[in-house]
Formats: C-alpha cells, structure tokens, sequence
C-alpha cells in the first residue's frame, strides 16, 4: 500500500477541564489521508455537574406513559440539559417519541454500562480497537459515555436525559486506550469492518463524534476514492440497508467542516442519508470552536455544543463538556425520533425531513458583528449553519398540508386537503354516525413527503348536513307521460283497456314511487323518497290478471326510461274492498334503485338491490272526507363500499305516513304526518386509509359504522287544484308543505308545480 508524509490530524471532539486550545497529534506515514482521531474542544468555562444531590430513582421496569415528560419527578433530569428544549425533544417526547426500537450505532469510546444512565439498558456492540470482547461496554476515555447520554441516557428522574432515551444503543468502540489515537477507523480496511458490523446489525443511525483536521477543500474526490476503496462502497450498502449516518463538523473554528465530516461534498452519492452537524450555544450563538458548513451546506445542521452537561465515565457522575461531539448526538437523536415517527419513510426522506424543519431563525454567527438571518443573505447564513437548527417537534410534525389519499397513492396530488374537504355522509345519517367518527382514527398524508398521520375521521366528514328532504304531495295529472314534477318521486299512470287483460303503464323517476302508483293514485307522491337513493327515470307495466271492483291481482314489471330500457326488477300489487268504503292495498317488489354514497357529495348511478313489502288502508268517512294510512319496509342489498363510495350492509328503511283528504268539488287537500325514509339499522362502510408501505402504496381497511336511527316525524300539507276556463281544461296546480324533521318549528320544505296535459 502506498503512503503518503504524516499529516496532522484532530482528536474526538472532547471537551478538556483545564488548559489551552486545541491539540494537534502528528503521525507517523499512513494512508493517503490521515487516520482519523478524536479531536479535542476548547475547554469547557462551566464547573462541572455536582450530581452529589440525591435524585427520585423509578422502580425498575417502570415506564411512564407519554404525556408531560418533564414534568414532576422528570423536570430536574429535563432542565440539567438545555439542549432537549432548545430542538423541540420535550414536545416530541410528550407526543410518545422516544426512539423506542431504534437502532443506533455509536462509534465512539465505548460507553460506561455500570454508568446509572446506562445500567438498566441492554447495549449491544462490538469493540474495534483490540480491548477485548467487552470492551466496547468500558470507557476509559470518556468520550464516547458523555456523547451516548446525550442521545441516550435513561429517563430514570436522576441526572440528565437523552433525546431518544429508549432507542437502542450500540457501542462500536473504535480506541485501544484512554487517548486520542482510534484504531479502529484508522484505516480504510478497519474502518470498513466497523460498517460492516453496522449492515449486520441493521443500523439505522450512526453517530460519529470524530473526525480530521484537514477541511474538505483541502482533498480531492479523486484522493478520497483512492484513499477509501472499501470504505466507501460499505458506506453506500450500509445506506441502501437503511443507515443515516451523522458527523461532527470538527473543532478547528475553520469555514469548512472536517473531510471526514463533509465526505459526501465530494462523493456525492452518500449526501441523501448523510448529516454533518456545527455547534451553536445556548442563546444560539456560533460557538468560536466549530467549524462552519461551508461546501457541505446542503447536508449540514446546526445544534447545542456548547457546555453540555451529560454522563461523566467510570464516576457514575456529570459534567459538562463542549465541542461539534456534543452537537452531533443531538441530531442523531432527532434522526431517531423521526425514523420511530414515520417507520414509513425511507432514510433519504427522513433525513430530508429533519433539514426541511432545521431553521435559521434566531441563529447569530461568531463574533460582534455576528450574521443572523436579517442582517446576512441566506447564502452567508447557510454558509455558517447549513439547513439551520433542527428540531424535533417540527419534524415529527406535519411540514406540508395533509391529504385524504382515495386513489392509493400517499403522495398523491389528487387528494383531498385536510380542512379545505368536507366529504359528505349519506342524507340525514351523519347525527347517526358522528360519534362513532369521532372515535374511528384515519391515516393522511403530509404532503411533503407523503409521511402518515392519524386523524379523527370526523375531522373530514360533514355531519352536521341536515337531511335533503324529498318533496311530497299529489302526484302528477293522471295521464301524463312523464313525472318528473319537481324534484319529489311523484309518478303517474294510465290504464290500456284494448284487450281482455288490462294493462296500466305508471312513470315515475323513482322506482318505489312507480311501484305504487296504480294503487294510490294521486296520493302515491305521499310516501317519500327515501334519501339515501336518488331519482331514476322509470317505466312499470301492470297487468291486470284479476281485475274488478272488489278485487285486483297486478303483476308488474320495472323497466329503466332511458336509452338501454334495462329491466330493473319486478313484483306483484293487491288491492281490494274489505267494505264498501274502504281499500286495502299490498305491495311487493324487488327492483333496483340508484344510491346517494358518494364521499363527495354528488350523486352516482351504482344502483343497489331492493326487496320491498308495503300496505295501506284508504277509508271515506264520507263523500267528502277520508282517511289513510301507509307502511312500507325496503331491505336494502349489500353496496360495496370503495374509497370515494359508502356501502351498505343489513340496510333497512322503515317508512310510513298517515293522514285525511278532504275532497272539494274537483280540489283536493290533504295534511298529516309523514317519515322521511331514513336508513334505520344496517351498517355504513367505507374504505379508509389505514396506512402506506415504504413504496407510497395506501393501505386501506373496510371500517363499519352502524346505524341505528329513532324515528322522525313531521307534518305536511298537500292540495291540489284544477284550472279550468269554461269547459277548457288548463292543468293543475299541486302545493304542498313540509315540517322539518330535523327542527320542528321550521318549515322543512315546500313545493309549487303546475302540470298541464297537452
């Protein structure tokens, strides 16, 4: 292997208690880049931590429920390091983000498990620089136990807390001794062993608080690719498997950071799962030890490094240490909350989350006149601080508008808006279903990225819409041709007498209407159209195989008025005299209607199967005055349900209307009380985002709302009236009114029509 002359190069990035600057090692001849080491932060101007003071120690095994994380017991452990608050892990760890099952590689030190902020946790691990099999659980050094807190110390109510403190830890312990120097990674080969073990384990996130002197400009990519032959294609399978890898910018107070740090500047396939993190302090000031994101700003954040206050090794004690260490955990620790937020996404999009929520607000560069985002261009600004300070609320949070996906697709550009989106629920069964909406959690999708959320799904639907009442009164001019009279299920009939067997010809543009048209005359628009289908242009014919005064058998048949005459269903109507002032009539169907079920609110043409059974009574008290009465029962078949249509399972609506008709000379009125056609039991489906795969797909599932309505009532006032000039017949005009059956002192509907027969 060829060499290069020695080149100087940084230690970890560790904060000294004492003393001057920072310290420069020289090496002898290695690789064509220097071995990297750890290299040290300006020492730290805060005491160390006096953790001398007893803390309140849960059980063990006990883990609180999310909520307020750092409140009670919890706040002392929350406040003892600043950085938690200053990038949002409060509001994030409220939310049930922890970082539970996320696996982290720290490649470090080592870490101290007897340490109380470790010894309840299991890490896993492997040590990489010759210190035994349990070496990667020691830590002479330090480092890499103060570094691992800060992502992940317990939440035991003592000391400190880590961001992610119940993602799971790997120590990769990569330094022979309590120095700088770090074997592990100091060659391509060793370092490429390290990655190695980061594919077998499956890591997801790795922090690296370690770095070289030398700044990205100073190296080629051609030196680079040389220099790192097994390095790089590991670091590339590492991503593919899912890894995020996350740097320190390094301590030298330069305007680029670290090569190692900025690797992707110059290789740029590893940039998309790749962060290099500066250092801020606690009044988001630029520290004067970090190095700034100069090239690699595109990849670069910002955090708290400056005095952070975390777990001192092998004294089961804190202090606090400065340096691009401390910020890179930080991050790291925000890489983990977002990957337990949105297992979902792949690493590019959440690394690409957590730069989209970084912000330059409130960031000041180094020195008197340092820059901040009113006195600096954005250009100057991202030079220092690349994508800005990150934060975990915001990016585990919604970064876009969110979406009710129909069309299978999360990151579709067809879907609905949250909040701009009323998606309506059939005609007057919303109250029905409202809170069973309420309680029932759908998945949409943020339009950035097509990251899931849960919502409750009553933020999306309309139910408060009152029901659209169907107009009813007396049906059209008994030999009219068609009867679409307003937009009520009136219908008309003839008889045809030519032959011995008489046939009656009804039209209506609702099959149930149509259905009974023969046998009430006038009064068959009295029975409403149920609101849950929709107007369709029928044509019954009906034969009369028994047929006089006292009794009537009519078979009949449905047939659809449009161009097809498609055959919709059929059934037989009974009619007869049990008095001579009074007729009964039975009614029997099976036939097809369209539905109301569309999440959008217009009507559509699925037609769904119905079986029906209907009686009445008509009674003259005398030549003026009469009686009536009606019930109907229609069984609804099954209606798919798909993502923009409900369905319908067990359907029933239960119908019935009552009331007198006074007769005056040709007029007539009539009032009483009618049933609006309600679904009154079964059960609504529909198909509802319930989650996406990796690939963007929406996964759906069948959710059932059941229906169970009381019964409403309301009043209604029907006339009819001829017009005649002389002996010259001008039509008729049919008023009617309706009450609300929502709101009892409101008029629910009225309707004026003139019909005429030319």
């Amino acid at each position: 292997m060829r060499h290069l002359a020695a080149l100087s190069v940084s230690s970890l990035l560790i904060a000294c208690s004492g003393g001057g600057g920072s310290q420069v090692a020289q090496v002898p001849p290695g690789p064509t880049l220097p071995p990297p080491q750890a290299s040290p932060a300006p020492p730290s101007t805060s005491p160390p931590s006096d953790s001398s003071e007893p803390s309140p120690v849960l059980s063990p095994g006990l883990r609180p429920t999310p909520g307020c994380t750092n409140c009670g017991i919890f706040a002392a452990e929350y406040n003892a390091q600043y950085g938690l608050a200053t990038i949002g892990a409060g509001q994030a760890n409220d939310a049930g983000l922890t970082g539970w099952g996320v696996r982290v590689g720290m490649v470090d030190t080592g870490i101290d498990v007897n340490h109380p902020e470790f010894a309840s946790r299991q890490i896993s691990g492997r040590d990489f620089g010759g210190n035994g099999p349990q070496g990667h659980l020691v830590d002479e050094a330090g480092h890499g136990t103060h570094v691992s807190s800060i992502l992940g110390a317990s939440r035991d109510a003592q000391g400190m807390r880590g961001v992610a403190y119940d993602s799971l830890l790997y120590s990769y312990r990569v330094d022979a001794f309590a120095g700088r120097f770090l074997p592990g990674v100091a060659t391509d080969a060793a370092w490429a062993q390290v990655l190695e073990q980061h594919i077998t384990d499956g890591i997801q996130v790795s922090n690296n608080s370690w770095g070289s002197t030398l700044a990205i400009t100073q190296v080629s990519e051609g030196r680079l690719r040389s220099t790192y032959r097994q390095v790089i294609p590991t670091l590339v399978r590492a991503q593919q498997q899912g890894t995020i890898f996350v740097f320190a910018a390094g301590n030298d107070g330069g305007t680029q950071p670290s090569v190692i740090g900025a690797m992707p500047v110059r290789i740029g396939e590893l940039q998309d799962q790749w962060l290099v993190v500066v250092a801020v302090d606690e009044q988001l000031r630029e520290t004067a030890f970090t190095n700034r994101c100069g090239l690699a700003a595109e990849f670069c954040v910002a955090a708290p490094g400056q005095d952070i206050n975390a777990a001192r090794a092998n004294e089961d004690g804190y202090r606090t240490l400065s340096g691009t260490s401390m910020a890179a955990p930080h991050v790291a620790g925000v890489v983990a909350l977002v990957y337990q937020r949105f297992p979902e996404l792949d690493p590019a999009e959440i690394t690409n989350r957590v730069k989209a929520t970084a912000s330059l607000d409130g960031l000041t560069g180094f020195g008197p006149q340092g820059c901040t985002i009113d006195t600096c261009s954005e250009a100057q600004m991202r030079a220092i601080f690349g994508h800005g300070l990150v934060n975990a609320q915001a990016a585990t949070s919604p970064i876009g508008t969110l979406v009710y996906a129909t069309d299978g697709n999360a990151k579709t550009s067809a879907g609905h808006e949250l909040g701009s989106t009323s998606f309506s629920v059939p005609a007057g069964l919303g109250p029905a279903i409202a809170d069973q909406l309420s309680q029932t959690k759908v998945a949409v999708f943020d339009s950035f990225d097509g990251a899931t959320f849960h919502v409750p799904a009553h933020h999306l639907f309309d139910t408060g819409k009152r029901q659209n009442l169907a107009a009813i009164g007396y049906a059209a001019h008994p030999n009219a041709l068609q009867a679409s009279q307003g937009i009520g299920a009136h219908a008309s009939s003839f008889a045809l007498n030519q032959s011995t067997v008489p046939m009656f010809v009804s039209f209506s543009n609702h099959a149930l209407t149509a259905m009974s048209a023969t046998s009430w005359g006038a009064k068959a628009g009295f029975m409403a159209q149920p609101a849950l289908l929709t107007n369709q242009a029928t044509q019954q014919f009906e034969w009369g195989l028994v047929h006089n005064d006292r009794f009537s058998v009519r078979p009949f048949a449905q047939f659809a008025q449009d161009s097809d005459g498609q055959l919709l269903g059929g059934g037989l109507n009974l009619s007869f005299r049990p008095t001579l002032a009074s007729r009964a009539h039975i009614g029997l169907a099976q036939t097809q209607s369209p539905m109301a079920n569309s999440l959008l609110g217009n009507q559509n043409t699925n037609p769904i199967a119905m079986n029906t059974a209907e009686i009445g009574f008509e009674h003259d008290l005398n030549p003026k005055l009469s009686v009536f009465a009606r019930s109907r029962i229609t069984s609804l078949g099954r209606a798919s349900a798909s993502t923009e249509q409900w369905g319908v399972r067990g359907g029933q609506i239960l119908q019935h209307h009552i009331g007198m008709e006074l007769k005056l000379d040709k007029a007539r009125v009539a009032f009483g009380a009618y049933d609006p056609g309600t679904l009154n039991n079964g059960t609504l489906t529909l198909l509802m985002p319930d989650g996406r795969t990796a690939q963007g797909q929406v996964t759906y599932r069948e959710q059932g709302f059941s229906v169970n309505q009381q019964r409403r009532f309301g009043g209604f006032l029907a006339t009819m009236i001829p017009i005649r000039m002389g002996s010259t017949d001008l039509g008729t005009v049919t008023f009617s009114i309706q009450q609300s059956t929502d709101n009892p002192s409101r008029v629910g509907r009225a309707s004026l029509t003139y019909s005429h027969q030319f």
